[in-house]
């Protein structure tokens, strides 16, 4: 029986269905290719994430994003320098504000 994935998987993923007896397709994405399936990842993550929140979930959600990070040639430290400028401009989420809506005067 034939069962069709068609996703980014985790690099060991290939050995540990050949050690189950099976056999994976397997493709080696382009650049741009490995883009869009970090994106998609990232989205089928944070749906997981969403149905069950549990710090292993959060975990695979981090570790796609650090993927993106290495793709665009991001540092970690440039990013918590910039989220900590940016809370401390415009604030954080813990208020758990809602804005409804803004008229002007």
């Amino acid at each position: 029986m034939e069962k069709h994935f068609n996703k980014l998987v985790r690099d060991k993923i290939p050995a540990i269905i050949l050690s189950e007896g099976k056999i994976p397709t397997i493709k080696k994405l382009s650049d741009k290719e490995f883009l869009s399936a970090l994106y998609e990842k990232l989205l089928e993550e944070i749906s997981e994430f969403k149905e069950s929140p549990s710090p292993e979930e959060l975990s695979d959600i981090f570790e796609v994003l650090e993927e993106v990070e290495k793709y665009f040639f991001i540092s970690q430290s440039d990013v918590e320098k910039i989220k900590m400028q940016k809370k401390e401009t415009r604030g954080g989420f813990s208020e758990q504000t809602f804005l409804i809506k803004v008229n002007d005067k």
